[in-house]
């Protein structure tokens, strides 16, 4: 069932459907703040509250999916592909692989110079090998946006990418110098 989830995610992540809008990470940050601050927990727990601001939403999501979705074949299905969609991304892979085709191929389909600018990470070149940079930045980019989340959906069920995206928009949004931003990095 993983394996056919999985497959079918990746076939549906590779259409012209775009799934941006969806996988719009911005309620993770206000539930943190909101957890945090709003209940003042913060106050109380420290850097704590933000294991409760993860933990939170994945102990209801695992047991609304326990209870309600895996009795059923076609519900966990179409839970686990809404799951994994959703924790993807958080772009669409389609249009960024489009991007950095046409980025880097010009008219005659030969290959162009790498322009760092069109990264979406900091690209820091290299003089001995000045591909390995831009290697390195896509292997990363790939492994948040699509390998970490199909691992993490493999060895928790749909709870480990919830888990993992959430912690992942976290880890951007707050401040590295922070004690939670220091956790969420570890």
């Amino acid at each position: 069932m993983t394996f056919l989830i999985v497959f079918i995610c990746c076939a549906a992540e590779l259409t012209y459907v775009g799934f941006e809008p969806f996988r719009s990470g911005q309620w993770i940050s206000s539930w943190h703040g909101w957890v945090a601050d709003g209940l003042g927990l913060r106050k109380q727990l420290g850097s704590g509250s933000l294991f409760v601001s993860l933990v939170l939403p994945c102990v209801l999501f695992a047991f609304i999916f326990g209870h309600l979705v895996v009795d059923s074949t076609l519900l966990s299905l179409i839970a686990g592909i809404a799951i994994l969609l959703f924790c993807s991304g958080p772009g669409d892979l389609a249009c960024e692989i489009e991007s950095y085709i046409n980025n880097y191929l010009d008219e005659e389909g030969e290959l162009s110079p790498l322009d760092k600018a069109n990264f979406l990470n900091v690209v820091k070149t290299n003089d001995i090998d000045p591909d390995r940079p831009y290697m390195c930045a896509v292997a990363t980019e790939a492994n948040d946006r699509l390998f970490a989340p199909t691992f993490w959906f493999a060895v928790l069920g749909p709870v480990g990418p919830l888990l993992f995206r959430m912690s992942s928009v976290l880890h951007q949004t707050l401040d590295s110098s922070s004690a939670e931003g220091r956790l969420v990095h570890r």
